[in-house]
């Protein structure tokens, strides 16, 4: 699977995914809302799978 990015340092969001399963670490700060977090999304270039996932691209 290609996954887009841009900045690699989540920045510009151009690799926002929302998280379906599993859980993922999440660098801090990065350029999502409370709402975007709330809501399960995250950045692939600042994020780091805990177990396996599942991600709606």
């Amino acid at each position: 699977m290609k996954l887009n990015f841009s900045c690699t340092v989540g920045g510009c969001a151009a690799c926002k995914l929302k998280v379906i399963s599993g859980a993922v670490a999440v660098d801090e700060p990065n350029c999502l809302s409370d709402q975007e977090r709330s809501a399960g999304y995250i950045l692939s270039c600042s994020a780091y799978a805990q177990e396996s996932v599942v991600l709606d691209a």
